[in-house]
């Protein structure tokens, strides 16, 4: 299980361990405080290992929030499911790509939000940019310029819309 909080000063970027107690520490995350601001109740039904019918409401991040958190992820790692995951919110998303930025319009300014879109100017530039090349290679799809152009056209109407 991993520990999660905003970072402190110094680290402003993220991604460092901060000490909680002598035996436990937390993993900083750069934009953490919009996911935990711009919450949404999602409603999850089904069955437990025992065969009950359960159902719970439980908190999650925006949509909006969350392509800025893997954006940021982006930037950090190198992990294709992270262009994957940023592809598969725009394309089903009801609000689509100008919805969600405009919604995401509403939460700036934040430095959190602008290192995002920095990143995803820098990775979705053209059709052989990072973000598009690791979609199809994360859905084995690599060379798919078809799949590629898709990617691609969501991010910019994306950023074009913010």
């Amino acid at each position: 299980m991993d520990f999660l909080m905003p970072p402190v000063p110094p680290d402003k970027d993220g991604g460092r361990q901060q000490s909680l107690t002598g035996e436990l520490a937390a993993v900083t995350m750069r934009g953490l405080d919009l996911a935990l601001e711009q919450r949404v109740l999602v409603t999850l039904s089904g069955h437990d290992l025992e065969g009950r019918s359960v159902e719970r409401k439980l908190p999650i991040c925006s949509a909006e929030v969350f392509i800025v958190l893997k954006a940021l992820a982006i930037a950090g790692r190198d992990k294709p499911k992270d262009a994957y995951d940023i592809h598969f919110v725009l394309l089903h998303d009801e609000r689509g790509p100008q919805g969600l930025a405009k919604a995401l319009r509403r939460l700036r300014p934040h430095d959190a939000i602008d290192a995002a879109i920095e990143s995803l100017q820098r990775d979705y530039k053209d059709i052989d940019g990072r973000g598009p090349h690791d979609v199809c290679a994360f859905l084995g799809r690599s060379g798919d310029d078809k799949l590629a152009g898709d990617v691609l056209a969501y991010v910019q109407e994306f950023l074009s819309s913010l």
